[in-house]
């Protein structure tokens, strides 16, 4: 955390976040040996797979995280290192977890990155999504928690509230080991959520989306100045 937090390696800018990728910095001594105990630790699951990409990113806390999507891996590994007393849905469930929302299906075959992986491609992942009734499992965001998972499901960051400062700022990390070409896709699974379980979800989805319709606006202006659409957005969003 004193890494990320100390260092001037976040080199992109995007909605809500910034990122920094082992190519431009994130590489390290502290980044290989992670890599190290994780495969001392998991050596049935990672094996032999090469480390393809691995990064970070820094939220705002407040203007949403990463849209629906999948990625070009066989497995992948999540860590969240923020500590979980700046994440704001922790003690109210008013909020959202800030967490990660891990669907129960992945892109057909036959899709490339650039579909199952486009902040342009929501509608076409949201009817996969929709042939099992948006299943989802939502691991609420703790500090120092991981996920692993099978690279095969579409997956988002869940909406988040976290504290204002630098240092409340949510931060996770990934690693993502394999390429999808070599991965042998599991099956979907069917919606079994009871009755509120399923209504949480869908106010979680619909600030999703709604978040995803912000996110669209502010990637299709780029880096020209924010129009009066964009400045009323802004405000709207408490920045």
């Amino acid at each position: 955390r004193d890494f990320l937090l100390e260092s001037t390696i976040w080199t992109e800018v995007k909605f809500g976040h910034v990122g920094a990728y082992l190519e431009d910095g994130f590489a390290s001594p502290l980044v290989s040996q992670i890599d190290q105990e994780l495969r001392a630790k998991l050596p049935r699951v990672i094996g032999d797979l090469e480390l393809e990409s691995a990064w970070a990113y820094m939220y705002d806390g407040s203007l949403g995280g990463i849209s629906t999507h999948a990625d070009d891996a066989q497995v992948q590994i999540n860590f969240w290192i923020t500590p979980t007393e700046a994440n704001l849905g922790f003690d109210n469930n008013s909020f959202p977890s800030g967490g990660l929302v891990i669907y129960g299906v992945g892109p057909p075959k036959e899709w490339r990155a650039d579909k199952y992986n486009n902040v342009y491609g929501q509608q076409d992942i949201d009817d996969v999504l929709g042939s099992v009734d948006y299943w989802n499992v939502t691991v609420p965001y703790i500090q120092n928690r991981a996920i692993l998972f099978d690279s095969t499901y579409f997956h988002r960051t869940d909406g988040m509230r976290f504290k204002k400062g630098y240092k409340n700022r949510r931060i996770n990390v990934t690693f993502l080991y394999g390429k999808r070409k070599n991965l042998d896709p599991r099956a979907s699974v069917r919606d079994r959520a009871d009755v509120a379980a399923a209504a949480s979800h869908w106010h979680s989805l619909d600030e999703a989306r709604k978040i995803n319709q912000d996110r669209e606006h502010f990637y299709t202006v780029g880096e020209q100045m924010l129009d009066n659409d964009g400045w009323a957005m802004l405000r709207a969003m408490d920045v």
